[in-house]
């Protein structure tokens, strides 16, 4: 069974991206298959997956725009494959990019009657239940957009790293997804916390504390701040590439954690 899952916070910075390409990695390499979505118009998960937006034709702009002005659209052109390198072998994933021009999209949603709906009507033209897992980069502030991509989510993995504005970035979203269910009656689950950029400092510990005295799950696993993940962005590989690296072992336990249901609810 497909599950789809927005990896989301309402501030920015807390490794969104990251968690979405890697996680995804990870996943494919323990046999299962991925789609990742990028649905932020600064499109930082397009080019982490190396390809050049502004010349592709076939992004999620077209596509949702597609659906907003009842277009002949062939839909399956959006899909496209990355290889990926590991330090021991190769494997690839699917993906859909983003562009810039998604932010005028936006704009078309809130002038479209069930305006909020329009993403899940997207994935109803894409074979999603050919998936395991459909990962979704999402933007970080609340508008349509965003609420489009909770609405079709089943889940939601929320990013956290050692700043407090992170901290407020989840209150937001917890508020975001109680009014979703409130007005709309769609509920979205939390999949987890990620603590994420972790270091020795009293902040992160602090961060750590204050993570375990709120009622939503919380993954074990957490992801260190080390240089391996920004090498691997500019490499267009996820962390899976950068040999006797620390990170991908980290994102191979999430992906576990993922898979086995095994976060931390206390």
């Amino acid at each position: 069974m497909t599950k789809i899952i927005a990896i989301a916070n309402q501030k920015g910075g807390v490794g969104k991206t990251a968690t979405t390409m890697n996680l995804g990695t990870a996943l494919t390499l323990q046999g299962k298959r991925v789609l990742l979505i990028d649905s932020d118009p600064q499109a930082n998960l397009t080019n982490y997956l190396g390809n050049d937006s502004k010349v592709d034709l076939n992004s999620l702009t077209e596509g949702l725009d597609a659906i907003i002005e009842k277009k002949t659209f062939d839909f399956k052109n959006l899909i496209k494959t990355k290889e990926l390198r590991t330090s021991t072998e190769t494997t690839t994933i699917d993906y859909i990019v983003s562009n810039k021009y998604l932010s005028g999209v936006e704009l078309a949603l809130s002038q479209v009657i069930g305006g909020e709906m329009v993403f899940s009507r997207l994935l109803r033209q894409l074979p999603v239940r050919e998936y395991d897992f459909v990962l979704i980069d999402t933007k970080p502030s609340l508008g349509r957009l965003l609420i489009n991509v909770l609405i079709a989510s089943d889940s939601v993995i929320i990013p956290v790293d050692s700043k407090n504005s992170s901290l407020e970035g989840y209150q937001e979203l917890k508020t975001t997804i109680n009014e979703i269910a409130d007005n709309l009656g769609q509920d979205i689950t939390i999949e987890g916390l990620l603590q994420t950029m972790v270091t020795h400092t009293n902040n992160s510990k602090a961060v750590t504390e204050i993570l375990k005295t709120f009622n939503v799950p919380v993954f074990q696993t957490t992801i260190p701040l080390l240089n391996e993940a920004e090498s691997s962005y500019r490499m267009k590989q996820s962390v899976f590439s950068i040999k006797n690296g620390k990170l991908a072992g980290c994102y191979e336990k999430l992906a576990e954690e993922l898979i086995e249901g095994r976060n931390d609810h206390e």
